[in-house]
């Protein structure tokens, strides 16, 4: 009887240490996984910090386009101004100061603490795309030294005058151009056109070229009244659609949503 009793008693003292070994091992396993998740958040707080999100910079990646975002920390760790350059026709600059490149810098100020900002516009009169290619315009823009470049392909002047294929041609030859440089570059939708029709087919065909290519499409017409909306007009001119400042006002407001809401 005191044997039995005896065996048990060595039974059920293993059976403890057995239970309490498990319980030891396992909460060794659960910490080091809690270490292990800890250190992967901090890892991606430092990835936050490097995209403009951590509280090594002020600039709020949220939603930022990223070619937008390296610029900002690039001219915030530098302290050197942020240089946008915008290459079109002269509606690009068609309401001077009020035209949509200022605007845009502006906004990029007033909503970046610390960084200023420089303008420079490249404008072509009335130029095809053709002309410009022929007159070195590729050349010209490369040179600009942008940090912040935007293209504005000549779809008005184009109209009715040089082909789709030609127009593409074009802005494929200055987009090579300008990204051998260390800047962030975009292609701009031009300004609408009321009632317009082979001029949608040009542009259609260059936001395909873009997608193509890799290149932002900054489309801002969500941000402008419809082609067929006659209040379009007070946006741009109805024979030649040059921008009013109400227009610049629409096309600076749909470029940034762009680089501010889409992250694109």
């Amino acid at each position: 009887m005191k044997r039995s009793i005896g065996l048990f008693i060595l039974v059920l003292i293993t059976a403890v240490v057995l239970i309490v070994g498990w319980l030891y091992y396992q909460d060794r396993i659960d910490n080091a996984g809690g270490a292990a998740s800890g250190s992967g958040q901090q890892n991606g707080g430092s990835d936050d910090s490097s995209r403009g999100g951590g509280s090594e910079s002020g600039i709020n990646a949220e939603g930022l386009n990223a070619g937008l975002q390296n610029q900002l920390e690039e001219a915030e760790q530098s302290g050197e101004p942020l240089r946008l350059v915008v290459a079109g026709s002269d509606a690009v600059t068609s309401e001077g100061d009020n035209s949509f490149p200022q605007q845009l810098a502006d906004r990029i100020e007033e909503n970046w603490d610390g960084i200023s900002t420089e303008v420079e516009t490249i404008t072509y009169d009335d130029s095809t795309s053709l002309e410009v290619l022929n007159d070195g315009g590729p050349e010209e823009m490369a040179g600009a030294g942008a940090d912040l470049f935007i293209f504005v392909p000549f779809a008005v002047s184009d109209n009715g005058t040089v082909s789709s294929d030609d127009t593409i041609y074009a802005t494929r030859e200055i987009t090579e151009a300008v990204q051998e440089n260390d800047s962030a570059y975009y292609i701009s939708a031009p300004q609408p056109w009321y009632e317009a029709q082979y001029y949608l087919e040009q542009l259609d065909a260059v936001e395909g070229y873009a997608d193509e290519a890799g290149v932002t499409y900054l489309n801002h017409w969500s941000a402008w009244p419809a082609v067929d909306d006659e209040e379009l007009t007070d946006y741009v001119g109805e024979d030649t659609p040059v921008p009013t400042e109400q227009g610049h006002t629409a096309w600076t407001d749909g470029i940034w949503q762009h680089w501010t809401e889409n992250g694109s």
